[in-house]
């Protein structure tokens, strides 16, 4: 797995994980080989993935296809942080014992890499601000798991309307999703403070922004990832598409600044 690090607006940063098949995240001195819950959500993944094709095959006026397409609009309106700790794989269960910094093994593979264009992104405001959004992010996402799971009883009364009952499956999805981004924060906290992050800066995220005018990324930007970073995919793009859209979105329903109030008096939300 890597970590990969763009400037998606003025002073905001966005983050991108690309993981590997089978790739062991950290390596535990005498550690049981913990990779169930991967196979497991491997598993899940392709059985969903199949199942949610064939909705977006479906005839056009089908119930199914509706759904798919109101379903995505959904999903692309959660935030990207959300996506992108929920991509931290759980090859490491961290829900059952945070293992002392004595217990891992100090070599190279237990560091993760963070790959950041050097000349759009400080790797100690990086380092930082990742920092921060875990620390909002755990308790944010404990808080509504608790809260969808509670939620989720009420759903049932749905089941007596025709059709699939959405509202369930929508809260079952919300439960699942929380619970994973949870895990994320967990494990990228435990990263952080066993200082296990490795930033490393990457000469063709450079190359490839230098375009970029620092306040907003654009979709030629986006073409010029797509040409001139190696480790490019189309897993990548979309998790980057995604958070251009939604900074565009928070950038136009943003209030305007208050010319009488200082930046130092402005309360950020």
């Amino acid at each position: 797995m890597r970590i990969v690090t763009l400037p998606v607006a003025k002073g905001r940063i966005g983050w991108f994980a690309q993981t590997v098949p089978r790739h062991r995240l950290l390596k535990l001195a005498g550690e049981q080989p913990a990779g169930q819950l991967d196979h497991l959500q491997e598993k899940a993944t392709a059985w969903a993935n199949r199942t949610w094709d064939r909705w977006r095959d479906a005839s056009e006026s089908s119930l199914r296809h509706k759904t798919y397409r109101y379903a995505n609009k959904l999903l692309d309106k959660l935030p990207a942080e959300e996506w992108f700790l929920k991509q931290i794989p759980l090859s490491l269960n961290v829900t059952r014992r945070i293992p002392s910094p004595e217990e891992i093994r100090a070599d190279a593979d237990v560091t993760v890499a963070v790959r950041y264009p050097p000349s759009h992104v400080e790797p100690d405001a990086a380092r930082e601000a990742l920092r921060e959004m875990v620390r909002r992010q755990l308790p944010y996402h404990r808080r509504y798991l608790t809260l969808s799971a509670w939620a989720l009883p009420t759903t049932l009364v749905f089941s007596v309307l025709p059709g699939p009952n959405l509202p369930m499956f929508y809260v079952i999805y919300r439960v699942y999703s929380h619970w994973r981004a949870g895990q994320g924060a967990l494990l990228l906290q435990h990263l952080l403070e066993t200082d296990h992050l490795r930033f490393e800066p990457d000469a063709d995220l450079d190359r490839a922004l230098a375009t970029y005018d620092r306040k907003l990324l654009q979709d030629s930007d986006l073409a010029a990832l797509r040409k001139a970073f190696p480790g490019w995919d189309a897993d990548l793009e979309v998790e980057v598409h995604r958070a251009m859209v939604q900074m565009r979105e928070a950038q136009r329903t943003a209030p305007p600044p208050n010319p009488n109030e200082s930046l130092g008096q402005r309360k950020h939300t």
